[in-house]
């Protein structure tokens, strides 16, 4: 196994974008060929799965993920082209899997992850955290209060325990008393 992987280095180092260590299983190539996760090794040298900034043509990927996996809120096309410098998407092997929007109120002292969404069918726990982390980091050192609202990252049901872990609190932000008539109950977190 030490000479496939050496030799998969070469390779890679001489502009092979990846290399394939499979194993001898039935199955095993077309598992490979057909699915993300595939069955064997994947060596690369490059960006293959993580959290990047969208290009203008990632616009109707993103548009196409949060139509499907937020049936609540109604996103054009043109707010997604307007405001493509506030998203993120996580991706594997360039193509789209995931996306959030980080909006900021700096007046307010507040910022907001919104539609955190995911491929319908692909959605993961782990990721949605690697993503929401990714958000928080990014949010400008003034921001006092993140929330997720609800309405705006519906396909999040059932995986809220894990937004206590990041100390979010089921909570309106007028109980924080800030004032812009969002009554509703979403996930805050206090930064400072």
């Amino acid at each position: 196994m030490r000479k496939r992987v050496e030799v998969a280095l070469i390779a890679c180092k001489q502009g092979i974008p990846r290399v394939h260590i499979i194993g001898s299983r039935e199955g095993s190539l077309i598992k490979e060929i057909l699915t993300c996760h595939g069955s064997g090794t994947m060596i690369y040298e490059s960006f293959y799965r993580g959290i990047r900034e969208p290009k203008e043509t990632d616009v109707a990927e993103i548009f196409g993920i949060i139509k499907e996996s937020i049936k609540t809120a109604s996103v054009p096309l043109e707010f997604i082209k307007e405001n493509l410098s506030d998203f993120w998407v996580f991706a594997i092997d360039q193509q789209i899997q995931g996306c959030l929007q980080i909006d900021e109120n700096p007046h307010e002292l507040i910022g907001e992850i919104a539609y955190l969404s995911m491929l319908p069918g692909q959605e993961d726990p782990l990721i949605f955290k690697h993503l929401i982390e990714h958000g928080l980091e990014r949010m400008s050192p003034e921001i006092e209060y993140v929330f997720l609202d609800p309405e705006k990252n519906t396909n999040l049901l059932g995986m809220y325990p894990w937004f206590k872990q990041l100390g979010f609190a089921k909570s309106s932000l007028n109980e924080y008393g800030i004032e812009i008539n969002r009554g509703n109950k979403m996930w805050i977190k206090k930064t400072k």
